[in-house]
């Protein structure tokens, strides 16, 4: 949205908001005019390879392959098949993962301000996996435990034994604390032929600087379900960085899982 003082023509401010996902969290849920005046890393599949801005592209655990969106299915049987993805699938062994991070940069700070956004779907689970997306400060791979065991976490995921996806949060020790979100993960079905990639999410996580409230909004496409909530307690501090972790496990079960993205965002506004 381009803003011009008429008044004072050699001063000009132009805002482009360039983001479709983050022009609907803008419109929804602020009501203060978003502002980003800091870092941008942004990462988009293209169907082919990875388009990478502000930063180095993901590092991957697991077998990395791309799909192409496919506009010859039902959006509603499988909103991730029309997007341009990258996949990662994990060994077919217990304690295996599926996972993209950054393991050299951090991005953001609670307090410091920021936006994340990540479009993403989980196409391929089982009965006892579990997941995480969001933020975390660490650059090393996440390893084989619950989520909700980490410290220093903003995001999102389900346990072992959850059916449901949790929003989580943790300072530098002890456990998350656990929200539901209501949302039922379905891991132990399988998908049927028109819904090759299924558990279709879009994260929005965001922090106004020089405040401890961090928001969250969880869609999920396929049933246009959306949820959202604020928290301000059990958080990773101010000097903590965090980058941005897709991420999942198959605990128990010797068969594989699959991690995908279409599109990963993060605006440090400080």
């Amino acid at each position: 949205f381009p803003s011009h003082d008429t008044a004072s023509p050699a001063q000009t401010l132009i805002q482009f908001y360039w983001d479709g996902a983050a022009l609907t969290w803008f419109s929804e849920n602020q009501t203060d005019e978003r502002q980003p005046t800091g870092d941008i890393l942004h990462h988009q599949a293209t169907g082919g390879a990875i388009s990478s801005f502000g930063g180095a592209a993901p590092t991957t655990v697991g077998t990395a392959s791309n799909a192409v969106a496919n506009f010859g299915v039902t959006y509603t049987d499988s909103p991730s098949s029309t997007w341009n993805i990258r996949l990662s699938n994990s060994a077919a062994t217990a304690g295996s993962s599926a996972e993209f991070y950054d393991n050299a940069a951090r991005h953001c700070a609670v307090g410091l301000g920021f936006y994340e956004e990540l479009k993403f779907a989980i196409p391929l689970t089982t009965a006892n996996s579990r997941f995480f997306c969001g933020l975390y400060g660490s650059n090393a791979a996440m390893g084989n435990a619950n989520p909700s065991t980490l410290t220093d976490i903003v995001g999102i995921g389900s346990d072992s034994a959850d059916a449901n996806v949790f929003i989580m949060h943790n300072d530098n020790a002890g456990t998350a604390t656990r929200i539901d979100t209501g949302i039922n993960i379905d891991k132990a079905s399988a998908l049927s032929s028109n819904n090759q990639r299924g558990r279709d999410f879009i994260l929005q996580i965001w922090n106004d600087y020089g405040s401890n409230d961090v928001h969250f909004r969880l869609k999920s496409l396929r049933t246009q379900t959306t949820y959202q909530t604020t928290v301000n307690a059990n958080l990773p501090s101010v000097n903590t960085g965090l980058t941005y972790r897709l991420w999942i496990n198959n605990g128990t079960d010797a068969s594989a899982v699959q991690m995908a993205w279409s599109e990963i965002l993060i605006e440090r506004n400080s």
